[in-house]
């Protein structure tokens, strides 16, 4: 059986899970912190409070759902905040089986995007996410979110455990 990873990533997203990356932005954030070709970063300028073991563009070749792997999350309506996530969980396979990325909620009757659900804790569609492997915090110091807002405009945050 599986146990609970002690590892924790922060992964920053575009809000827009149909944004796509810009690389030439990524790559001066990285050169910006002194991140090498390894994804470890350089002379102490370390992004995050508390640093990380390494930092690194994932890139699924397309939208993709990121969250907590170990223990899974709960969702909810947005709508009524009831449980949906057998619903969701079935649109969610039709999706990547090549149906609308909507799930028709059985608490309210309407139709919501997949990415409009309430996920806890909280989950994002997204065509990339700047990954904080290994992170000793869940927070990025403050100039580090005006940088990443600046190179690549809006974004979220969330935790996984691999």
């Amino acid at each position: 059986m599986p146990h609970a990873s002690h590892r924790i990533d922060l992964l920053v997203l575009p809000k827009d899970p149909d944004q796509p990356l810009d690389e030439e932005a990524m790559m001066a954030l990285f050169e910006a912190w002194g991140v090498d070709e390894r994804g470890q970063v350089a002379d102490h300028r370390e992004p995050i409070a508390g640093g990380c073991k390494r930092i690194w563009v994932d890139r699924p070749g397309r939208v993709w759902l990121y969250g907590n792997q170990s223990g899974g999350f709960r969702v909810r309506c947005p709508v009524t905040q009831d449980n949906i996530a057998k619903s969701f969980g079935s649109a969610h396979r039709a999706w990547k089986s090549g149906g609308a990325r909507a799930v028709l909620c059985p608490s309210c009757g309407d139709t919501h995007p997949l990415e409009d659900v309430q996920f806890a804790p909280p989950a994002a569609f997204a065509r990339w996410a700047l990954v904080f492997s290994d992170a000793s915090s869940s927070v990025l110091h403050s100039s580090t979110m005006a940088q990443i807002c600046d190179a690549l405009g809006p974004t979220q945050s969330i935790i996984r455990r691999p």
